[in-house]
């Protein structure tokens, strides 16, 4: 767990993660809501023994991720896979379904999507669902993740029936290290990722303020943003 540091510098790093020169623009919007459709993408078939728990594909590529902690905290955590007492089995099993009924992520692996809208969508919080929380671009190029096709809710899929038939989860069995956590994302149309309400129409275009611990740092960031506009 990382330390805990005064309100003053929190005030004073999330300034400097949100100033000007550390924002990049991703301007595809069919990319932001299909990291599938990105160049290095890559969706394969699961092996036999995953096969055997009703995995049926695997995907490596950027993933979006939303949680409710803020980026000073998770550009030096990552993503920590929840205690769990389930054997290998049973995790292997637990990770081919994304959500319960109830829409939220299931506790086994570390659950992603390739679609920033089904992320931001289940990072709110608050009694009234009325609070954003924070959605994170992931590279998740070098690993491979459970990929699941799911509704999380109706006119998501609506939107993008893709996630219905095709993939919408894609869910890792360990820890996403905070090196591979490209940056914070949000849409375009508002200055800063708090109370940006992800429940609206579909983003049509993302800030993305870099994670400086981001392991292949802002040349790598820049190379992202390319692949996210379209100028691959």
């Amino acid at each position: 767990m990382p330390k805990s540091r005064p309100d003053s510098q929190k005030g004073n790093l999330l300034d400097d993660i949100y100033h000007s020169n550390n924002l990049l623009r991703l301007k595809d919007p069919s990319k932001i809501h299909d990291t599938t459709l990105l160049k290095g993408a890559c969706y394969t078939s699961a092996g036999t023994s995953a096969r055997q728990h009703g995995a049926k594909n695997y995907f490596s590529g950027y993933v979006f991720r939303g949680d409710i902690r803020p980026p000073d905290i998770v550009f030096q955590a990552g993503f920590e896979i929840a205690p769990s007492t389930q054997s290998a089995d049973k995790k292997l099993q637990a990770l081919t379904w994304a959500y319960t009924g109830s829409g939220k992520p299931m506790g086994a692996g570390v659950s992603t999507t390739i679609c920033v809208q089904a992320a931001g969508y289940f990072c709110h919080h608050g009694i009234y669902m009325e609070t954003a929380g924070y959605v994170y671009l992931i590279d998740a190029t070098l690993f491979k993740g459970f990929a699941i096709a799911s509704t999380p809710a109706s006119h998501l899929a609506g939107w993008f029936p893709y996630l219905h038939e095709r993939i919408c989860d894609v869910n890792f069995m360990h820890p996403i290290p905070n090196t591979n956590i490209v940056g914070v994302v949000w849409p375009d149309k508002r200055s800063r990722p708090e109370n940006v309400c992800w429940r609206s129409a579909p983003a049509t275009g993302l800030l993305l303020a870099v994670n400086p611990e981001y392991e292949k740092g802002m040349a790598g960031a820049k190379e992202v943003e390319n692949l996210f506009s379209g100028w691959d």
